[in-house]
């Protein structure tokens, strides 16, 4: 018996001690893994710019975008091969998106003077979509109202400014 109660002392700490190296190493080679600040992303960029729907970025941009009205950020986006394209889709009002529709209704001397777009080129948007989403909501005091949110449309989702 007492073989048995030392042989999983022995276990327990050699298990400790090995968890122990894993996390070290876990930290230390997978830096990634630890939270990232928004000053590591570049959620300042995206809510400092506003683009005239005439200025669209290059083809074959990728990368995050959003989609403003009267400043305040309406849509959060990405595209992993042209953003150039997903905007024309999203401004056209040709997607089955809340963001199409929405903007499909605007009529088109208000899209000129109130919709702006902004844009940031990286590479593997579609792993970041979800942070730059969750730290824009945050920082304008609401959930962009044609994002869904958990599987449902946002809440006042009214036009306001017409």
């Amino acid at each position: 018996m007492k073989w048995i109660k030392k042989s999983t002392k022995v276990s327990q700490d050699r298990l400790k001690a090995e968890l122990s190296t894993t996390y070290i190493l876990v930290k230390l080679l997978i830096p990634s893994l630890e939270k990232r600040s928004c000053e590591d992303y570049q959620c300042s960029s995206l809510i400092s710019q506003n683009r005239p729907v005439s200025d669209l970025p290059e083809a074959e941009t990728s990368g995050i975008f959003v989609i403003k009205e009267d400043e305040h950020i309406i849509y959060v986006g990405q595209s992993g091969d042209c953003i150039r394209e997903r905007l024309l889709s999203h401004l056209s009002g040709y997607d089955a998106q809340n963001v199409g529709s929405y903007l499909k209704t605007l009529p088109k001397e208000y899209k000129i003077e109130h919709i702006k777009l902004g844009w940031i080129e990286i590479k593997g948007a579609n792993f970041k979509e979800h942070h730059y989403l969750s730290c824009l909501a945050n920082k304008q005091q609401g959930w962009p109202k044609c994002n869904l949110k958990r599987g449902r449309p946002a809440k006042n989702r009214q036009r306001t400014g017409s």
